[in-house]
């Protein structure tokens, strides 16, 4: 009868152990999956400041407009003509 209460309140106990391990899993689960979210907030808070940032940046850039080269001297033909 005694073995018997002592096997019970074993297995109790190691049920209770158990149980607490489920606990102590779910409770780490649920901070990863809080971190992860955390994560995942930053990342979108990071986009929305790349692309609140992205216009002003394209809208001060100033397209040059590139003059084209003046044309070349009219081509004059100078003969030196020596006379003898």
């Amino acid at each position: 009868m005694l073995l018997l209460l002592l096997l019970l309140l074993l297995l109790l106990l190691l049920l209770l152990l158990l149980l607490l391990l489920l606990l102590l899993l779910l409770l780490l689960l649920l901070l990863l999956l809080l971190l992860l979210l955390l994560l995942l907030l930053l990342l979108l808070l990071l986009l929305l400041l790349l692309l609140l940032l992205l216009p002003t940046t394209t809208t001060t850039t100033t397209t040059t407009t590139t003059t084209p080269p003046p044309p070349p001297p009219p081509f004059t033909v100078t003969t030196n003509v020596f006379t003898q």
